[in-house]
């Protein structure tokens, strides 16, 4: 199934109907019965009173500021949750530090310190009061970027821009690498997951000048040493800044609910050369 999707991605990109298909996308997504539909599926899948860890999983982040998090990320769409534990994060750095630049998805299917950030009871049940819906996870990708000049970096990801993925979703960000002003550094720009015009809705992309002059200080650089945490509602404006430095990100994705445009979206090659270079690293 996820071969068909994958497939039917590259059709569309192949025939240029990708922007045109983005922009429906976007028109419904954003449209006023989106909330409707966030309701209804708040409705169909309630939080779980009864979700648990693993057993015997004590949770990472014992120490979070749930109800900060929480109004941060409600109100400024961006909250962040401090590090994650030295030694977890000298664990997962002992596997990432080796790897090449690319993007490798699934990653928790590969690395188990990952997997126990993925499956972190706090951090689980902060998605799933921000959602007010059992959440599910679409993605855990660990991205790699270094080398060649800031202007060979130039790109979809160095533009702001917002993702979205089905009616409701969070993303939790670590940095694996300390990310200082020189660094590939994430930028959010506060509050604008809370209201679009319809020029942003069709254009999907703010180029930096214009950001300035509509959100001045909204705009808002994430520093930190490796271990920082984050949640952000990726509907805000976001990019990454471009950058020589090697910076490594792990990016896990989850949403109130399953849809089938989250399918396809791991391409196979990644997948298998992720296995081959996480079974040299795990010997």
């Amino acid at each position: 199934m996820d071969r068909c999707f994958l497939s039917l991605r590259r059709l569309s990109q192949s025939l240029n109907l990708t922007r045109t298909v983005t922009i429906f996308r976007q028109l419904i997504h954003f449209g006023p019965w989106r909330h409707f539909f966030i309701l209804l599926v708040r409705v169909v899948r309630k939080p779980s009173c009864t979700a648990h860890p693993p057993q015997g999983q004590p949770s990472l982040f014992s120490s979070i500021k749930h109800s900060t998090v929480l109004a941060d990320l409600t109100d400024k769409g961006i909250g962040f949750a401090g590090t994650a534990p030295k030694e977890l994060i000298t664990a997962i750095r002992s596997r990432t530090d080796h790897l090449p630049k690319d993007h490798f998805p699934d990653i928790h299917e590969a690395d188990p310190d990952i997997r126990r950030l993925v499956t972190d009871p706090a951090v689980l049940d902060l998605v799933r009061h921000y959602l007010c819906a059992e959440p599910v996870m679409l993605e855990c990708t660990l991205i790699v970027t270094e080398g060649g000049s800031v202007s060979d970096q130039i790109g979809q990801q160095s533009s702001f821009h917002f993702d979205y993925a089905g009616w409701q979703s969070v993303n939790v960000f670590v940095y694996l690498t300390d990310v200082g002003e020189q660094s590939a550094f994430h930028t959010v720009i506060s509050g604008t997951h809370r209201r679009k015009t319809i020029g942003d809705i069709l254009k999907q992309f703010l180029s930096d000048d214009e950001a300035r002059e509509r959100f001045g200080n909204q705009i808002t650089p994430v520093l930190g040493p490796a271990g920082t945490v984050f949640f952000e509602n990726t509907e805000a404006f976001h990019k990454r800044q471009p950058s020589p430095e090697r910076r490594v990100m792990l990016n896990i994705l989850y949403a109130s609910h399953r849809n089938w445009l989250s399918k396809g979206r791991s391409p196979p090659a990644n997948i298998h050369l992720r296995d081959r270079l996480y079974r040299k690293l795990l010997g």
